[in-house]
């Protein structure tokens, strides 16, 4: 996942970088880092778990931030 698809993801979400953090467990630098490509991107679980929040709001925009 590119830096670019997460933060659109993040966004879409309505969630600051502290607030994706917390919800996958990781640190607000980690999350930073993935979006500025500064490091590889979420791998393993967190990545699935990603693309299938992203699934679910191609398919209804309405689960995105309200």
């Amino acid at each position: 996942m590119t830096g670019e698809r997460l933060i659109r993801l993040r966004q879409q979400l309505g969630l600051t970088q502290e607030g994706l953090g917390r919800l996958l467990d990781v640190s607000f630098a980690t999350i930073n880092r993935w979006e500025r490509e500064a490091t590889s991107g979420p791998h393993g679980p967190v990545l699935a778990f990603l693309k299938a929040l992203e699934t679910a709001l191609q398919h209804d925009p309405q689960l995105g931030a309200r």
